[in-house]
């Protein structure tokens, strides 16, 4: 079984096209089908829930809720998470718990944003993750 992490902007890409089209929306729909097992921590779906609530996105509050629930009813809580395992450590604060749970879970973590994470085969663009997967 292949284990995902996914970042936050992916859950964004693939709302914000309905998850009709795109990379992001084939990842999620995949791990929502259950070709691949989710992995998240409670801090990560705090941090999906507050991004995905923004106003600014205007995602209907029926998909987001039920986006949550589907993700805590098969995915993988991963809790609790060492701590600072990576160096060098992430450029935002808030994506080392995202690199560290892709470690201490051996799991791929599926970014948008490889940049803010340290060069690592664990991190994958969308595109790069489907490469040869499809």
């Amino acid at each position: 079984m292949t284990y995902l992490i996914l970042d936050t902007n992916v859950l964004v890409s693939a709302l914000w096209r309905k998850l009709d089209e795109g990379k992001p929306a084939l990842i999620l729909r995949r791990c929502l089908d259950r070709h691949y097992k989710l992995v998240y921590t409670a801090a990560m779906l705090d941090e999906y829930e507050a991004v995905l609530r923004r106003p600014k996105f205007k995602f209907d509050e029926d998909l987001i809720t039920q986006l949550l629930e589907s993700i805590r009813n098969i995915g993988l809580c991963a809790d609790p998470v060492s701590r600072g395992l990576a160096w060098p450590l992430c450029v935002d604060g808030d994506d080392q718990g995202f690199f560290d749970a892709a470690l201490d879970w051996d799991a791929i973590l599926v970014t948008g944003n490889k940049k803010h994470y340290p060069v690592n085969d664990r991190v994958l663009t969308p595109a790069e993750f489907l490469e040869g997967r499809t």
